[in-house]
């Protein structure tokens, strides 16, 4: 094997692994958004109960990362930079899951285009890491308010969210219609 067909082989393993940990991220982001939206953001004047629960889930099975962000802004009004941040990882969460090719620059088959893959999927990854941290800020912030026990998770973890994350949850998160 050449030496330049060796280091367009490593790029193309690296993009692919780049890919495959910013699937991992988004699907653990949307996890997050969604344990919130049915959770923590719940609708004026319906307390859950374990029937209404299950008829949420089985509603909400097959809709889009879209549909509950969307939700969201109906139920809190949102800090615009963090809404900027959603708006591009929502954008950026469907073309890799529609169609990634039609990205500007994205590719497999150069290594310019191996880089800018490479670039951009850890671009999506730090958004989708950043936006499930703050989530689960959210989720543990309402979680110590209803003494809902949520300790059962990576101890190192939940102390950076603690730290950093519960306390950003009211400049991030609004009532609706109190900003």
């Amino acid at each position: 094997m050449s030496r330049d067909a060796s280091r367009l082989h490593n790029l193309q393993n690296e993009a692919l692994v780049a890919t495959g940990a910013a699937l991992l991220a988004v699907q653990s982001a949307e996890k997050v958004i969604k344990l919130c939206m049915q959770w923590v953001i719940q609708r004026e004047g319906e307390p859950l109960d374990y029937e209404k629960i299950v008829t949420q889930e089985k509603n909400e099975t097959k809709k889009t990362m879209g549909y509950f962000l969307a939700k969201l802004r109906l139920r809190v009004d949102l800090n615009p930079k963090f809404d900027e941040l959603l708006l591009s990882f929502l954008e950026r969460r469907n073309r890799l899951a529609h169609d990634i090719l039609s990205v500007d620059g994205i590719g497999f088959n150069t290594i310019e285009k191996l880089r800018s893959t490479i670039v951009w999927m850890n671009t999506l990854t730090r958004q989708a890491n950043s936006i499930q941290d703050v989530f689960l800020g959210l989720a543990r912030a309402w979680a110590k308010q209803v003494g809902f026990p949520f300790d059962d998770l990576d101890p190192p973890m939940m102390s950076k969210i603690d730290e950093i994350y519960v306390p950003l949850v009211d400049e991030l998160f609004w009532k609706k219609g109190s900003s």
